[in-house]
């Protein structure tokens, strides 16, 4: 595949990863309407090459800073929460990213964000979607970064084989989510004695905490040590 192509693949796979967070806010039915809208028109327009923001960068920077404003604005007087408010001008933030002409630190501030958006949805719904929209989420960020890895800072003009590539990425993807559920079943939590250093009484002196067994929906006691 030339590099034309990559590079048009790599975009996106970029805002496709984009959509994905978007879509795991969008679903929990809290954002503003008009935030989908926004986020909606700046994805097709993305897809299709269309970037009307272009070079305009102090133009973009000021509408932010004055929709941000407003937002917080809103959830320091209580009309807005404020993780909805902080979700919303993430998004925001990303489609105006994605409406920008497209530069390795574009492509690196959409993902950073549409990871901030994937945060903030986990924290306004607990739905079973979510956890379809995290698993494309990580499809399509795995391929962008493996590609931006394959590409470089600057493209290559040779031709090169995308279908390797994209196995590699696969097989790289595969191994780390392996990893991953092989750490969560074995390590499930890490005890407060095993994350903290020990240290004798006469040194710090008495010592006070959680008990050892909680259980949800109830009320925890507090233990001593004299």
């Amino acid at each position: 595949m030339r590099a034309t192509a990559r590079r048009r693949l790599r975009l996106v796979t970029r805002d496709l990863t984009a959509a994905s967070a978007f879509s795991a806010v969008a679903l929990s039915g809290t954002v503003p309407i008009w935030t989908t809208g926004v986020f909606g028109a700046a994805l097709v327009l993305a897809l299709f090459g269309i970037r009307p923001m272009g070079h305009q960068r102090n133009w973009g920077i000021i509408a932010l800073l004055g929709v941000a404003v407003a937002l917080f604005g809103l959830a320091l007087r209580g009309a807005m929460d404020l993780v909805v408010a902080s979700v919303t001008f993430a998004s925001l933030v990303t489609a105006q990213r994605m409406a920008s002409t497209p530069t390795p630190s574009t492509e690196r501030q959409v993902l950073l964000s549409s990871l901030l958006l994937m945060v903030g949805a986990a924290a306004l719904s607990g739905e079973a979607w979510y956890a379809l929209s995290l698993l494309l989420f990580g499809i399509f960020a795995c391929v962008t970064l493996g590609l931006s890895t394959i590409e470089g800072e600057v493209d290559r003009p040779e031709e090169i084989a995308l279908g390797a590539a994209l196995r590699s990425i696969s097989f790289g993807v595969a191994v780390a989510l392996v990893g991953g559920i092989v750490f969560f079943v074995t390590f499930p939590r890490l005890s407060w004695n095993v994350a903290s250093r020990r240290a004798t009484p006469e040194l710090f002196g008495a010592t006070s905490g959680m008990v050892d067994r909680v259980r949800l929906g109830g009320s925890g006691s507090i233990k001593s040590d004299p």
